[in-house]
């Protein structure tokens, strides 16, 4: 299992309650592996940013990262599976999330 970073957002200016305005999604892909808001996440799966952090770290949230190669060449997709919920970010090679998707699938 890989194991990804989170940035607690708590406090954050840019998101003063964690019902707040929703900014643009970017994955912050110059650490050693990707980071992702938690705040971003936590909405993504309807958790609150406080309890994201704790679920990764029990293992009850995984996630994959992949590069893309050929005609996916420049981008990159990084899946999250809580439950039975999957949630996936395609981004570019700059981290702008370009597309979402979250349905219903079991990690197998």
């Amino acid at each position: 299992m890989l194991v990804y970073n989170l940035r607690n957002a708590s406090g954050c200016p840019a998101h003063p309650h964690p019902d707040g305005p929703i900014k643009a999604m970017k994955i912050d892909l110059t650490q050693t592996s990707p980071t992702i808001e938690a705040i971003d996440l936590g909405r993504m799966l309807d958790t609150p940013a406080a309890d994201v952090i704790t679920l990764m770290r029990e293992g009850a949230i995984t996630s994959r990262f992949e590069t893309g190669i050929d005609e996916d060449a420049g981008t990159h997709r990084l899946t999250f599976w809580y439950g039975d919920l999957r949630l996936r970010f395609t981004c570019d090679t700059e981290g702008n999330v370009l597309k979402t998707s979250r349905n219903t699938a079991k990690r197998s």
